[in-house]
């Protein structure tokens, strides 16, 4: 007699995994939640994609020109870089 119980409670145990499965199956598409979890990723991109495009027509970047046609000459366009070249080939620390 202490089986019967038991073989009830596995029975209706497994029954309710069948409903559960059977009522999974019937339900629509946009109902399982694993679709949701596919489909947000590739749409989060394509969103961010768009917003960057957006941010680049609205605020471009500035047009570059020739320091020559300036008036500025070669030796001071490219003193910056002169300046950190040297420092990194002298093996002095600064006082």
């Amino acid at each position: 007699m202490a089986e019967t119980p038991k073989l009830n409670e596995r029975q209706s145990q497994s029954e309710r995994r069948e409903a559960s499965t059977v009522a999974a199956k019937e339900a629509p598409w946009w109902r399982h939640p694993m679709v949701w979890l596919v489909i947000s990723g590739p749409l989060l991109v394509v969103v961010a994609g768009f917003w960057t495009l957006w941010l680049a027509i609205q605020h471009p970047d500035p047009i570059v020109t020739d320091h020559r046609a300036q008036g500025v000459r070669a030796d001071d366009a490219h003193a910056p870089a002169q300046v950190a070249r040297n420092h990194a080939a002298t093996s002095r620390a600064r006082p």
